[in-house]
């Protein structure tokens, strides 16, 4: 073998083994990192203030970092989100948005009329100046 052919050889060898080492380079900064964080509760679409929860179509859960993660956000594995079905959103909430539990009302829970209503809407209530309706007196005694 001549000098040439193995300069050459060894030319090319060096060539692959760097072409090799950037492109691993390449690859490995390309695959996606996993996020840290833990998973919390948000809207899967935007809810209308209002409207009537439904956990399984509302709600999604979304990796969230620690640091952003308030009190009131609800956590994987510290909230079943299917409490919240029948509950009322008290203010919008826009997609991707975190759940909090101050967001929604139960209709258990005091303010569940208020949210229901529109803005300046009115819930009916019996007025105190009405009288029960009376009840029949029967003309026969009672006996035990």
């Amino acid at each position: 073998m001549s000098i040439k052919s193995l300069l050459l050889l060894i030319i090319s060898a060096a060539l692959a083994l760097s072409l090799a080492v950037t492109v691993r380079g390449y690859v490995s900064e390309a695959a996606p990192k996993q996020p840290e964080g833990n998973r919390v509760l948000v809207a899967a679409r935007t809810i209308t203030q209002g409207s009537f929860v439904k956990a399984d179509q509302d709600f999604t859960w979304a990796v969230w970092p620690k640091e952003n993660i308030g009190e009131g956000h609800l956590v994987e594995g510290q909230f079943p989100p299917e409490t919240l079905n029948g509950a009322v959103v008290r203010r919008q909430i826009p997609k991707g948005e975190p759940i909090s539990e101050a967001a929604l009302v139960k209709s258990s829970e005091g303010g569940f009329m208020a949210a229901v209503l529109e803005p300046g809407g009115c819930a009916p209530s019996p007025s105190p100046w009405t009288k029960p309706a009376a009840m029949p007196v029967s003309s026969s005694p009672v006996t035990a």
